[in-house]
């Protein structure tokens, strides 16, 4: 349904075509003026994949002249002044900027259901989440609205709304898009950006545009990832997901190896913590909060600053322990998801606010492992265990700065099994 101001259709026309769309599925919840979309580029110089290119960003990242919420009721009618750093990175490579994605409250949430916005619907199958936070940008790519979209990632964030809907997500590593230096989680490189998209060869163009390096990836050793460091069950799905995993290194001919993380009752203390702090935003208050991020941000006062500095003690020590397990140009694989797919109204199910907490762990087991190793990661569909239904995903995680070459990885796999050929879009 993607169009662009190069049609001759009344931009006006397109984006109302849009909006009817989403409609069903609740992606977007913040549309452009159509009088500040920029003319059409007929240069016919059409070098960057984002030139031109219509892109909603996620609700959770400011932009200039936009309404900008963060999910949050009392941000209902915020507009910013200034763009986020990376917003301003995506607009001077000559993306339009068409609208904001629905996220949940401040991007705490795996599953995107708010008060303020509602329920962003899966277009798989609207009875099931469309995961979050990024759950907004996943819907509107799954359900055809745009072929890609802008989202951020600090526990999963990305990866698991593409699991969700099937199909790609990528997180950058920490430093190759501009981050917010008012923001603590950003700065450290836990919460990064990134994109999703159908197509995993466009994700690389867009990556290799961004500066990620463009050297091919032949890994000799592939980890798979097991375990349980931040509490949770295992099922079933796991398992089968597993051998997936496994099997797919073995088809890139690979050493495959198993990596059992170790359930350490402090590392999984620490984490619950860590996140508690980070998704309680201190700057609003708790009236204008809902309840889940008052309990947390209660919870993470309660235990005081000298606990969450020994948090993130803990949880460095738990990264090194991983590092010091894997040779430089290790690549992980794990399940991106722990359970299938759950059905949508997850807030409603899990009203007390540690049982939310506890069922987003469940839902995505190893999701903050690549956030905690500052490492650029990407899930994509990986198999069908039950037909028909949303693919099992997997997660690749890679070195450092191998962004570009993780998504290449992917691409070439998913070529050779569904004959799929990438052709660069006309969007200019």
């Amino acid at each position: 349904m993607e169009t662009s101001r190069q049609s001759d259709i009344p931009v006006e026309e397109q984006i109302a075509a849009l909006q009817e769309q989403d409609a069903q599925y609740r992606g977007m919840v913040t549309w452009e003026d159509p009088s500040r979309i920029p003319a059409p580029n007929n240069s016919g110089d059409c070098r960057h994949p984002l030139q031109g290119r219509w892109l909603p960003i996620k609700d959770l990242v400011d932009t200039s002249g936009l309404r900008t919420t963060y999910g949050l009721s009392t941000f209902r009618d915020h507009v910013p002044e200034d763009d986020h750093p990376v917003v301003a990175r995506l607009r001077a490579h000559g993306a339009i900027v068409i609208g904001k994605s629905n996220t949940p409250s401040y991007g705490a949430l795996p599953v995107t259901e708010s008060e303020l916005h509602g329920m962003a619907r899966n277009p798989r199958d609207p009875s099931r989440i469309s995961g979050g936070s990024s759950g907004g940008a996943a819907v509107l790519v799954a359900a055809g609205t745009f072929s890609l979209a802008h989202g951020t990632d600090a526990a999963g964030s990305l990866r698991i709304p593409a699991a969700c809907c099937g199909i790609v997500g990528w997180k950058s590593t920490p430093g190759l898009l501009p981050h917010d230096p008012a923001s603590l989680s950003e700065h450290r490189g836990i919460h990064t950006h990134g994109f999703l998209a159908g197509d995993t060869a466009l994700l690389q163009d867009v990556a290799i545009s961004l500066g990620a390096s463009g050297r091919v990836l032949h890994p000799s050793r592939l980890v798979v990832l097991d375990g349980r460091p931040f509490g949770g069950g295992r099922t079933p799905y796991w398992e089968a997901a597993i051998s997936q995993c496994w099997t797919f290194g073995e088809k890139l001919s690979c050493t495959v190896e198993m990596l059992e993380l170790p359930e350490e009752d402090a590392v999984r203390k620490a984490f619950q913590l860590f996140w508690m702090h980070l998704a309680s935003p201190g700057t609003v208050p708790d009236d204008s909060l809902e309840s889940h991020l008052v309990a947390w941000r209660t919870y993470a006062r309660e235990h005081g600053a000298a606990a969450v500095q020994q948090a993130v003690r803990l949880l460095e020590a738990f990264r090194q322990r991983i590092e010091q397990r894997s040779s430089p140009g290790t690549v992980f694989i794990h399940p991106t998801l722990g359970i299938p797919v759950p059905d949508a109204g997850m807030r409603e199910r899990f009203a007390d606010p540690f049982a939310l907490f506890a069922a987003g762990v469940e839902l995505s087991p190893l999701g903050a492992v690549a956030n905690l190793l500052r490492r650029p990661a990407v899930s994509f569909p990986l198999a069908h265990l039950d037909a028909p239904g949303i693919p099992v995903s997997a997660t690749l995680v890679g070195p450092r700065g191998s962004d570009a070459a993780l998504l290449g990885l992917v691409a070439v796999a998913q070529e050779a099994r569904m004959g799929h050929q990438h052709q660069p879009e006309d969007v200019c």
